[in-house]
């Protein structure tokens, strides 16, 4: 096979935080568990890597009020492998759980 790998959709799930104004759950499409436990249900979270390629985790809330709606690590989250993306699929947030309150 040639050219970029082929993306994997992963649910990410964390128990770190919970309750009104947080994010329970996110799909999201990455070419590894790693790379997608570094996303961020709220994209203004996310930041360029030029290394890994694509928008990840920035550990600089814009709202004091966001930085308690994830886990605050990306080793907190769970990553589960539920498929594959379409072809034209680029890396990032395709879905996310946010509960209001």
């Amino acid at each position: 096979m040639t050219g970029k790998p082929k993306l994997k959709l992963y649910m990410l799930t964390q128990n770190a935080v919970s309750g009104y104004d947080t994010y329970d759950s996110a799909v999201v499409a990455a070419t590894s568990p790693t790379a997608a436990k570094r996303f961020h249900p709220n994209e203004d979270h996310a930041e360029w890597s030029s290394r890994m390629g694509c928008w990840v985790w920035s550990m600089r809330p814009t709202d004091p009020y966001e930085s308690a709606s994830w886990a605050s690590s990306p080793d907190a989250v769970e990553a589960t492998l539920i498929g594959y993306a379409h072809a034209s699929t680029k890396p990032g947030l395709v879905l996310a759980s946010f509960n209001a309150g």
